[in-house]
């Protein structure tokens, strides 16, 4: 034996081996067959071996791309857990901050009902709201006598407290005459909308309280010409057209919601008090 196989038995172990495959291979092929043999067996592992290192170009180009996405965000991903939640409290912040000053927007541009009253005595009239459960009733009488009722505006809170259900709104035209020749002072609630802007405004102050969104009401189709100078009104003081309540089999449900035929109106309770907000505003001002 090689005496430098000796002091490694792997290496004997080894010697050992390609000795016995070399005095069996030449058994059964000649010495040419066995070069060709060896040298395909070369080859052959020669060429796996490339294939399983080296990946493919497609794969290559892959991983380059994968790599230049990821790069620029390696910086987001090093960020401290105390820098996020710093973020997340300050758009908390922000947000919170955001909705107070709305919600202070949106009660700073309506009247309130002390203010109302104030308006409605300067121009000779007296407001009062009374209510029983899901319903309410409003009241405009003479400043200079009480017991002259100059109209009124009743309904009821819907089941679910989103849609004000106004049933009725009256002002009558003689008590209002009576009114201007018994105080010189009555204005008839000094816009052009008349005590009915007055009474709306209060029956929206008690929606709104009782956080409705919605205020419905029917005007009446009792007779053809009054109906349609109801709606003509309506539209100016803001309100919407839904549709028309006839006497069809489909509407049987709204005529007994409504008790008769009309054209159905609708308008966001905001809306209303913001528009009416600035007709009295303006009339404050002028005076």
């Amino acid at each position: 034996l090689n005496p430098n196989l000796c002091q490694h038995p792997q290496r004997i172990e080894q010697h050992t081996y390609h000795k016995s495959i070399q005095k069996i291979i030449p058994t059964m092929f000649s010495h040419r067959h066995t070069l060709i043999f060896y040298f395909l067996t070369f080859c052959t592992c020669s060429i796996t071996s490339f294939f399983i290192s080296t990946p493919h170009k497609h794969q290559q180009d892959h991983q380059r791309q994968l790599q230049r996405l990821i790069q620029p965000y390696q910086p987001i991903n090093s960020l401290n857990n105390d820098s996020t939640s710093l973020n997340s409290k300050t758009q908390l912040q922000m947000t919170t901050a955001t909705k107070t000053t709305s919600n202070k927007n949106n009660s700073n541009q309506f009247m309130t009902q002390n203010e109302i009253d104030t308006y409605a005595n300067n121009v000779g009239v007296t407001l009062s709201l009374t209510t029983l459960g899901p319903g309410y009733r409003a009241v405009a009488r003479a400043n200079h006598d009480e017991t002259q009722i100059l109209g009124y505006c009743e309904g009821f809170i819907r089941p679910g407290g989103e849609i004000l259900h106004v049933d009725k709104l009256e002002v009558w035209k003689k008590a209002i005459d009576k009114a201007k020749t018994d105080n010189p002072q009555f204005q008839n609630g000094g816009q052009v909308f008349g005590v009915s802007l007055l009474l709306g405004y209060t029956c929206m102050l008690h929606a709104k309280e009782k956080q409705c969104s919605i205020a419905e009401f029917l005007a009446i189709d009792d007779e053809a010409f009054q109906h349609k100078r109801l709606v003509r009104f309506f539209k100016r003081a803001g309100f919407n057209v839904v549709r028309y309540v006839g006497d069809d089999i489909g509407n049987i449900p709204d005529r007994l919601v409504w008790g008769g035929c009309g054209t159905l109106m609708n308008q966001k309770i905001d809306s209303l008090l913001a528009s009416w907000s600035k007709i009295l505003a303006g009339i404050n001002n002028k005076n």
